[in-house]
């Protein structure tokens, strides 16, 4: 299975301590449904991320970011793998969506 990635992101700095950031990412899940079963105790499902930021510079050397990551849920099914291949009838079903939130204070010596 190939797997393809694009995004944009935007930066706008309305003064020169203000910084604006905003971002879109769209992926393709690294699981599909061949290996969804052997996949579920960690569903990377996510495939479309919206993220917003703002970033102040307290002085020269010192500045404080604040992110927040939305990963959109995404859901991928497949059927039970025995050793011997799938099994007609059965299907597992992955679905994954997160949040995040960071705040870094950077220091540049």
């Amino acid at each position: 299975m190939g797997r393809s990635k694009s995004g944009r992101s935007q930066t706008a700095q309305p003064s020169d301590r203000w910084a604006l950031r905003a971002g879109y990412n769209l992926g393709d899940s690294p699981i599909d449904e061949g290996s969804a079963f052997a996949s579920s105790s960690a569903p990377a499902t996510i495939e479309n991320v919206a993220t917003v930021g703002v970033g102040y510079r307290i002085d020269d050397r010192l500045a404080l970011d604040v992110t927040y990551w939305h990963g959109f849920e995404n859901e991928v099914s497949g059927p039970f793998q025995a050793p011997s291949g799938p099994v007609p009838g059965t299907e597992v079903t992955l679905s994954n969506e997160a949040d995040a939130l960071s705040t870094t204070l950077s220091f540049r010596f």
